[in-house]
């Protein structure tokens, strides 16, 4: 006899039907729920992953950016030196 059609003789024979019925779609719903936190947890990981990432461009650009001011008023006191005008002060 097929493994499945013995248990349905003993779950037959036991009246276990409606038990097992409640087993499955507690199972199910067990299956589906862990599905969503490990999707949960894949998004945590990604959007720490990101975080990390932006963190460390903003500070890249804040370090740049205080280089870059340095060197365009290093260029405005060279240029002035030399008499030219800049506009946009």
């Amino acid at each position: 006899m097929a493994t499945a059609k013995q248990l349905d003789a003993l779950d037959g024979f036991g009246r276990l039907y409606e038990l097992r019925e409640r087993y499955e779609h507690a199972y199910q719903g067990w299956k589906e729920l862990c599905t969503q936190l490990d999707a949960l947890q894949r998004d945590v990981v990604d959007r720490a992953r990101r975080e990390s990432m932006l963190r460390f461009q903003a500070q890249e650009r804040t370090l740049l950016g205080d280089e870059v001011d340095r060197a365009m008023e290093d260029v405005a006191a060279r240029l002035r030196a030399d008499g030219h005008e800049i506009r946009g002060e």
